[in-house]
């Protein structure tokens, strides 16, 4: 945290600026307070950005699509206004240090610290891609500890950045030291690239240093696209996990749930004793430039600490997830039986029938310590996956792809003939509850949603012989990596227009 200069502004937008609280590529961040006296953080954009109306066109986007991201681990988005000189835009304030800072002074974090702060990471990425935002920057300066967990920030925001001349040009294209090999491919992307991301995290809070090293950008990124990462030090149920997350194709890559799932395995597997007795945090710690204090242990304090009080009920504490990893687990075989089950199902190509073996039990648990996992949140699981289908209408820019980019004006579009088929791949097998198809007035009546673990046998969960047009929400109940619309007979002449295909499972 640094104080106003001369050059810097008294208010924006009705926010009272206090202080720097550092500065990046799209422009200067700020601690500020409401007219109440509430501390917000306001990023204002940089002055040659906000002059290209291409950036101010995606940053207005962008924002829009940040207000719907929803979580405990986020820094919410409360305000923007992407048409002043310059664009700013408002969140909400984490007093904390970043991962970055936390390893660069106290070097890498013990085992079940990092599995404890990987899992309200993937429970942010849960919140960001359920809201349709792909986060595309996600590295150890945009993870702040606060005391009740760590926060996810400027999430989708990078995608407004490359609007403008200079990365478009690929003058300014940046360290590829957190992106996935389809990014520097420059290929489609999807959230996987966060999952990827996330593992280069994992990395760096467990041995201190980046799995792909470092050097001239050329090489990092050819050792992204080509070559294993460097994991040497690193824990071996770290290993396991960071692999998974750091597969080469997208569609190999663990989901946010798996992640959480694993994390939590793997931490009752530690033992990890729970949340220490809360220490204090110095009062004027702030954003990504928090003075001394934070140490390995207290940086643990942070994540650790639930510290929300419920409604109407004063001083009650709501356990957050990293809190609830202390609580997971009836024994140390059964934690080793689930690691076991997800490190398999996470590499592609395992053998699935591979089990747990050996192992003495562990003491018996109190009631609460047996507790069992809430169940994982419903979640939008298509957005951003692969998709194929049967056929795409001659001569036209209607192409599968436009079924899952969460775009009503965009669409897919099939030749004349029956039958056809719209399918997507989730990257691996989820309980899928509900399917939402948004025809266009062509559209089919008789149809069937179908869902199949290898994409070759497939199984019916809904079908019908009275389908309708505009938006159909499917209740339905079945499991699968692969789902597919399969269209069997026509409305009209027309083929099968579809503007978004919408799986929700979890």
């Amino acid at each position: 945290m640094q104080p106003l200069t001369s050059d810097d502004p008294a208010a924006i937008g009705g926010y009272r600026l206090e202080a720097r609280l550092g500065s990046g590529g799209m422009g200067r961040v700020y601690l500020a307070f409401t007219p109440a006296g509430r501390p917000v953080a306001l990023k204002v954009v940089r002055s040659d950005l906000g002059d290209d109306q291409d950036f101010r066109i995606r940053f207005e986007q962008e924002i829009q699509a940040a207000r719907r991201v929803r979580g405990l681990y986020t820094a919410e988005l409360i305000d923007a206004d992407p048409a002043a000189t310059p664009p700013w835009l408002v969140t909400a304030y984490v007093p904390g240090p970043s991962v970055e800072e936390v390893i660069g002074r106290d070097g890498p974090m013990p085992e079940a610290m990092v599995f404890r702060l990987i899992a309200g990471v993937a429970e942010a990425l849960q919140a960001i891609h359920a809201a349709g935002v792909i986060h595309r920057d996600l590295k150890p300066s945009n993870v702040l500890l606060a005391q009740d967990g760590p926060r996810v920030i400027d999430f989708g925001i990078a995608r407004a950045l490359a609007a403008s001349p200079m990365t478009r040009t690929g003058a300014t294209m940046g360290s590829p030291d957190y992106l996935s090999p389809e990014q520097i491919l420059n290929r489609p992307v999807t959230p996987a690239i966060d999952v990827f991301a996330l593992g280069s995290l994992a990395a760096f809070a467990a041995v201190g240093r980046l799995p792909f090293g470092r050097g001239p950008i050329t090489e990092v990124a050819h050792r992204v696209v080509q070559e294993r990462p460097d994991l040497a030090g690193c824990p071996a149920g770290l290993v396991t996990f960071i692999e998974a997350c750091l597969q080469k194709e997208p569609h190999a890559r663990p989901s946010p749930a798996q992640i959480i799932e694993f994390c939590v395995a793997r931490a009752a597997l530690l033992g990890d004793p729970g949340p220490p007795r809360p220490v204090a945090i110095p009062a004027a710690a702030g954003g990504a430039h928090a003075p001394g204090g934070w140490s390995a242990r207290s940086a643990t304090v942070a994540l650790d600490q639930a510290g929300l009080a419920g409604p109407g009920r004063p001083g009650r504490r709501r356990p957050s997830l990293v809190t609830a990893l202390a609580i997971v687990a009836a024994t140390s075989i059964a934690a080793a039986a689930v690691v076991v089950a997800i490190a398999v199902t996470s590499h592609p190509g395992a053998d699935r029938t591979a089990g747990a073996t050996g192992g003495a039990a562990a003491p018996r648990r109190s009631v609460a310590a047996r507790a069992p996992v809430p169940p994982h949140p419903v979640v939008l699981l298509s957005q951003g996956q692969p998709v194929t289908a049967s056929s795409v209408q001659q001569g036209s820019p209607w192409v599968a792809a436009n079924a899952v980019d969460g775009n009503t004006g965009t669409r897919w579009s099939t030749n004349f003939s029956d039958p056809q088929w719209l399918e997507v791949d989730l990257g691996a097998v989820h309980p899928i509850t509900k399917v939402v198809l948004d025809w266009e007035t062509a559209y089919a009546v008789a149809f069937q949603i179908q869902v199949s673990d290898d994409g070759t046998t497939w199984t019916d969960i809904y079908s019908t012989t009275t389908g309708a047009g505009g938006s159909q929400t499917l209740p339905v109940s079945g499991a699968g990596r692969y789902v597919r619309m399969y269209g069997t007979q026509r409305a009209t002449q027309w083929g099968y227009s579809l503007w978004e295909f919408q799986v929700f499972g979890r």
